[in-house]
């Protein structure tokens, strides 16, 4: 971009130096002064312009790299509580084997 810029700074000289129209060195000083002010209003535009484009696509790549980090952790989630097992199972109470003499149950008053 710069470059481009450049070349057509370059260009906008050499138009004003070479015009004949022009009488005396006050008027292509004149003019020159007119078009580099056009060149730079037009420069700073187009800088504004990428700019912003290059914002959008820095928004753009970090909400799809904030959805692929939830996708990633969610699936993290996943194959952790798949390969573990459950730990409830681990805490519950065992259920009264066939070998335990079974007493009579007291009523309760």
């Amino acid at each position: 971009m710069r470059s481009n810029q450049a070349k057509v700074s370059v260009e906008t000289a050499k138009e004003v130096a070479n015009d004949k129209t022009l009488r005396n060195k006050a008027e292509k000083e004149r003019r020159l002064r007119e078009k580099n002010q056009n060149n730079t209003k037009k420069f700073i535009e187009e800088r504004k312009v990428a700019a912003m484009k290059q914002e959008k696509e820095k928004e753009k790549l970090r909400k799809l790299h904030e959805k692929q980090l939830e996708d990633l952790t969610k699936d993290i989630q996943n194959v952790s509580e798949v390969s573990t097992p459950p730990e409830e199972d681990a805490g519950s109470v065992p259920a009264p084997s066939s070998t335990t003499s079974a007493s009579p149950a007291l009523p309760l008053l």
